[in-house]
């Protein structure tokens, strides 16, 4: 009865010594809840990181997509500039063989012009009609176009 009492006592009038173990369940609940809250945080920071984790790869794989598809088209606009190239140059080289076999022609056909022209240099002195052509002296047999 007494103890009893004395419990009643001390729920009338606050005593540091009840105080003091309030305070400490207080604390204990504090600390509990500081335990779980950091835990919490822990959990929450790692699932950040992979999240994190998995977008950065995720970034990477895409960018090393996007490049290789860059240099893909790259590679193919390269290689259709190339064979563009490649096709003017060899019409090119064909026109300038055609210039070339025509030029010989003609450098050909020239020299034979100046082979006969020496000829009839050596041969002699030489009247020309009134065509610019040779006169033979057969005007005398009556044709008078040659």
């Amino acid at each position: 009865v007494t103890q009893l009492q004395r419990q009643v006592d001390e729920g009338n009038r606050p005593s540091y010594a009840g105080l003091g173990a309030r305070v400490a369940r207080i604390l204990r609940l504090a600390e509990d809840e500081a335990t779980e809250l950091r835990s919490r945080a822990r959990s929450d920071t790692e699932e950040l990181r992979e999240n994190a984790a998995l977008t950065a790869d995720h970034i990477i794989t895409e960018a090393k997509r996007t490049a290789e598809e860059l240099v893909t088209l790259a590679t193919a606009d390269a290689e259709a500039i190339r064979e563009q190239a490649d096709g003017h140059l060899e019409k090119a080289i064909g026109e300038i063989r055609q210039q070339r076999d025509r030029l010989q022609s003609e450098k050909t056909e020239l020299d034979e012009r100046l082979d006969r022209l020496r000829a009839i240099l050596v041969a002699g002195p030489v009247t020309l009609d009134q065509h610019g052509g040779r006169d033979t002296g057969d005007d005398a047999e009556g044709d008078p176009g040659t």
